[in-house]
């Protein structure tokens, strides 16, 4: 199954491959999300972006928005108070990593969400109108942390691959 993401107010368009059968990069079957790791001009836990192309594209731009609209109120996430960030899976050393790097006030603020978030889960409720995350509060705050890391794996895999040759005089 192929799932579409597009946040216009961060001009994100991702495309992830979510499968709980086919084997994962360990040869494994994953839980439930499966992400598999490829450190190469891929994004945020491997997912393709389309960002650019739809963004300087204005017609497809305008196309997408109203889909991008719909799809995050049909997320259901920003009624639990949630941002975008806050469902990215913990799953990777990356993530745990730009965890690591986040300033203890925003790493304070996800706790309360996803505890608020579990708990208005757990009684069935949505949040009132005041708490829920309005699309203005819904920016990225993990996922540039995330690439920042994957830039900086690619560039020491790099460097780690350098092979030196002495010249012949």
């Amino acid at each position: 199954m192929i799932l579409l993401h597009f946040s216009y107010e961060s001009k994100c368009v991702t495309f992830a491959r979510i499968s709980t059968h086919a084997p994962n990069h360990r040869g494994t079957k994953p839980s439930s999300y499966s992400t598999r790791h490829r450190p190469t001009t891929e994004t945020i836990m491997s997912q393709p972006s389309f960002a650019g192309a739809i963004v300087k594209r204005p017609w497809l731009y305008k196309m997408m928005k109203p889909l991008s609209n719909w799809y995050c109120n049909a997320a259901g996430y920003r009624k639990l108070g949630l941002r975008a960030d806050d469902l990215i899976p913990e799953e990777s050393e990356e993530v745990l990593l730009a965890l690591k790097r986040l300033p203890a006030q925003e790493q304070y603020d996800r706790v309360f969400r996803l505890r608020r978030a579990f708990q208005a889960s757990l009684a069935h409720q949505l949040l009132p109108a005041a708490q829920q995350t309005k699309p203005e509060e819904d920016v990225p705050y993990l996922s540039p942390i995330i690439r920042e890391i994957e830039a900086e794996a690619r560039e020491r895999a790099d460097l780690e691959s350098l092979s030196f040759t002495k010249k012949k005089a």
